[in-house]
């Protein structure tokens, strides 16, 4: 690896742009806005790529465009995510940034008549490192994070020592997720496991005596899903869309103490905690479950559509 490479992070804003992952990963490039002035002819104000006048354009802006001056053909690159996600790792081959360049991804609509993102850095993806489709992107672990600094506005620097750490997380599958992981579906999940409660687990079946959703309790909190399982005992499940953590096992130990107390004939009460994001827990929280006696059982979104007849 060439000392002579600087490694760059572009941030992909899925938030504002959900399809934005798709096209720069179809399309072999990333991109970013600020456009230029006098796009139109009429004079319209702008941000000029060559205009280094200090405090114009606003500090992002300004950290942004030096960054993307001093890229070149050959940097390696990552498209990173809100959430500490990441699309994929590259190369640079060719900055197209200057104002005569403006080419944006966000065609112009009200609002944005000279369209978002136009400024494009062109890439060639590392197809041998990350997940095979768009659809999923990695959750960079702890140890391939870069610091509070780097991680704030869109275009920023990294340190080079993080670039086979970075590699590695991509390449290791546990740490690959789906994007449709970003969306709210916890109360869909928990009506899917109480109509389908062996999916969950064999011998499970929907308590027959205890409301299967949304028991309530005192405290006016609720549980997620009562099932049965093969030995009559009470099995109480939360649904969570996000990776676990060890606040959401005291919610179940919670709900687990409220059935305890609300039906104390139905002997011991287990629980189960279905999580989203990735199969890989974290060691403290792999403990505390353990401990606690909470299982750890991780959901994977799947959806198929097919024409009617």
């Amino acid at each position: 690896m060439s000392q002579s490479r600087n490694f760059w992070r572009v941030m992909c804003q899925i938030n504002h742009h959900p399809g934005q992952w798709h096209y720069w990963y179809r399309e072999q490039c990333c991109a970013v806005g600020w456009h230029p002035p006098n796009l139109d002819g009429n004079g319209h104000s702008g941000w000029e790529f060559n205009d280094f006048t200090p405090n114009v354009g606003g500090r992002d802006w300004a950290t942004s465009r030096n960054a993307l001056h001093r890229m070149q053909p050959g940097d390696y690159i990552i498209a990173s995510m809100p959430g500490n996600k990441a699309g994929r790792v590259g190369e640079v081959t060719r900055v197209l940034a200057e104002d005569h360049q403006w080419n944006p991804i966000i065609k112009p609509r009200p609002g944005a008549p000279f369209g978002e993102n136009g400024r494009r850095i062109e890439v060639r993806w590392d197809l041998t490192l990350g997940p095979e489709h768009w659809n999923q992107v990695v959750l960079l672990p702890e140890s391939a994070r870069w610091g509070s600094g780097a991680a704030r506005g869109t275009v920023r620097r990294l340190d080079m020592a993080l670039y086979e750490p970075i590699c590695s997380a991509m390449a290791d599958e546990y740490n690959w997720v789906s994007l449709a992981s970003t969306f709210a579906m916890e109360n869909a999940l928990s009506d899917y496991i109480a109509a389908n409660p062996s999916r969950l687990g064999a011998g499970l079946v929907a308590h027959p005596s205890i409301n299967v959703r949304e028991e309530s309790f005192p405290d006016r909190t609720r549980a997620d899903v009562v099932l049965q399982n093969a030995a009559s005992e009470v099995v109480v499940v939360e649904c969570k869309q996000g990776v676990p953590t060890t606040e959401n096992i005291d919610q179940l130990l919670g709900y687990i103490r409220h059935l305890a107390d609300k039906y104390p004939h139905e002997g011991k009460v287990r629980g189960i905690l279905v999580h989203g994001v990735t199969r890989r827990v974290s060691d403290s929280v792999r403990r505390y479950a353990k401990v606690h006696e909470v299982a750890l059982v991780h959901h994977e979104l799947s959806v198929a559509f097919a024409n009617s007849g």
